[in-house]
């Protein structure tokens, strides 16, 4: 017997009382489809539909986003609260620059309002401005500020990842 499968000729195939049938069953190696092997898409490792795609291919990798493009988007295109958006109007007015981005010092303004603990206004302000530099901030970023605020008022962790599941209601 053939270590892949097959018999010489001549030779019969024998382990003790047990006889395989080597013509019906494919061996390790058969890259011949004679028809007697019929494969299923369904029966794929992860059941991928795309019969198109190799399952050794690697799949596209996510474009980087920097910090202030994750923050744009995080809530963007959400319905957040009334209270939301009353909020960055009254900071856009008491800042009278005539711009629609709230500086570095309304958003101090707005973290101090809410009367959170030192630590908790210091981690929402490092994962506004990482750096620590001057921040801009659109009404979309905004929304993500007051969330976080809204987080560390009822206790949760603050990241990024927690107003994520939070806007997916999770």
């Amino acid at each position: 017997m053939s270590l892949f499968g097959t018999s010489p000729t001549g030779e019969s195939p024998s382990m003790g009382h047990a006889t395989m049938n080597t013509k019906s069953r494919a061996s390790l190696f058969d890259d011949d489809d004679n028809g007697s092997i019929t494969r299923s898409t369904s029966d794929t490792l992860f059941n991928d539909d795309d019969d198109d795609r190799s399952p050794w291919a690697v799949p596209t990798p996510r474009k980087q986003q920097t910090r202030a493009e994750l923050l744009r988007g995080l809530l963007a295109g959400v319905q957040v609260p009334d209270s939301y958006i009353e909020a960055f109007e009254d900071a856009i007015d008491q800042e009278g620059r005539g711009s629609r981005l709230l500086s570095s010092a309304s958003v101090t303004k707005t973290i101090a309002a809410a009367r959170l603990n030192a630590d908790q206004q210091v981690r929402i302000m490092n994962i506004i401005a990482p750096s620590g530099g001057d921040v801009s901030l659109g009404r979309d970023e905004f929304n993500v500020l007051l969330a976080l605020i809204a987080l560390a008022q009822e206790g949760d962790t603050l990241s990024l990842d927690s107003v994520d599941e939070r806007r997916r209601g999770k």
